[in-house]
């Protein structure tokens, strides 16, 4: 028998003088202040049970609810899920506070509540699998793994499981990403710069630095693996903000310098892995554009689909959605890429391309042609929406 029997003696006479209710009430401060919180969850499910004239153990029901009742109790779980579980990660036990936290959905609240975690060396692993691995906030997940697992791991994960992540989750990433190797490429070159120079280069950016200093890369002389920067330019063309894609443009730059042992091969359209990609970053800075899409538009159609498959086609689609012709890039999807089985993923679909009314009366038309009613009809729903919020109807 416990030395301490207040409480015990406690919950009895509550139980008897003023029924379950208090009794519970008592129980649920206790454990709060004592920060016992599996207990507490359970007193609230109890709480939660006797609130709605339910027996307090669930084995001991033998009705079914209605739909009402089990809302109400749904609901209630899930507050308690809430409540017992911010409690955990607040208290440090991120991976048991994670466990009740789950069926809650709430994403903008879990979001909010794991980025306001503070980062020690026990929990950067646990955080980087609730917030990259569970996408609860995938920056903060992969911001640690760029400054505690290296450049190496970084790219190993963007390619393993950042791919499958949202549109623009994905391009935030991919900033990162191309932000630190920038970063880390542009330390390597003033260092560099100084020790041959005794001065640090003027201010500006790589691009800048590497006019008549060829003598940087004699030797075979580089600043950063290699293997990482060419990775680093083919996960650049997921960015969208201007400033990264001037920065890959930039690597890119850096990349034509290196000597030929480290010019990699890619895959098509991408066989000269920086004036390629040089090329493809020009475009979506709005330099040289029509040149840049004659460029790509020839590697899309100097082979059969069956020969170099579909990234040309795809890549070369995605540039003229990218830059604004819209109709283009719809018509060459619909006469190319409609009938491939196996597409990549990178050029948007066609309905995703469709900005304007005329987009998809050009949809409306191929599927009519095709006799595919349901994407006739997607089309039409979608020209009728559209046309309804630029006339500032409702739908």
């Amino acid at each position: 028998m416990p030395s301490d029997s207040e409480p015990f003696d406690q919950i009895t006479s509550l139980v008897s003088r003023q029924g379950s209710s208090e009794a519970l009430s008592f129980l649920a401060d206790r454990f709060r202040n004592e920060h016992r919180y599996p207990e507490l969850f359970e007193v609230l499910k109890i709480q939660i049970r006797e609130k709605l004239g339910l027996p307090i153990l669930f084995s001991d029901q033998t009705s079914d609810l209605n739909d009402e009742k089990n809302r109400l109790l749904e609901e209630g779980l899930l507050e308690a899920c809430r409540e017992v579980g911010s409690a955990l990660v607040q208290q440090g036990k991120l991976h048991d506070g994670w466990m009740y936290l789950q069926p809650i959905g709430d994403q903008p609240y879990l979001k909010q509540l794991f980025e306001s975690v503070e980062v020690n060396e026990e929990n950067t692993d646990v955080l980087i699998d609730i917030c990259l691995g569970h996408g609860i906030a995938p920056e903060v997940g992969y911001g640690l793994i760029l400054s505690a697992h290296g450049t190496c791991n970084s790219i190993t994960v963007f390619d393993t499981q950042c791919v499958a992540l949202p549109h623009e989750s994905r391009a935030r990433l991919a900033t990162m990403l191309i932000n630190h190797i920038y970063n880390e490429l542009s330390e390597n070159v003033i260092r560099h710069i100084e020790e041959n120079e005794n001065a640090a280069p003027s201010a500006g950016g790589l691009g800048q630095w590497l006019d008549s200093r060829e003598w940087m890369f004699s030797a075979g002389g580089h600043h950063m693996d290699v293997t990482h920067l060419a990775s680093a330019v083919r996960i650049g063309r997921f960015c969208t903000e201007p400033e990264a894609i001037q920065r890959c443009f930039e690597l890119c730059q850096y990349g034509t310098k290196l000597s030929e042992d480290f010019q990699f091969e890619s895959q098509p359209p991408f066989e000269n892995t920086y004036r390629d990609h040089e090329i493809y970053f020009e475009i979506l800075l709005g330099k040289k554009v029509e040149a840049g899409l004659d460029h790509f538009r020839a590697k899309a159609f100097s082979e059969p689909l069956e020969t170099v498959g579909s990234a040309p086609l795809e890549t070369y689609v995605d540039l003229l959605n990218r830059v604004g012709k819209n109709q283009d890039a719809i018509r060459i999807s619909i006469e190319h890429l409609s009938n491939t089985e196996q597409l990549l993923g990178i050029a948007p679909r066609v309905f995703d391309i469709a900005k304007s009314t005329a987009d998809h009366e050009i949809l409306m038309e191929h599927f009519r042609e095709q006799d595919d009613l349901l994407g006739f009809s997607i089309s039409t729903l979608h020209a009728y929406s559209h046309a309804n919020k630029s006339s500032g109807g409702q739908d």
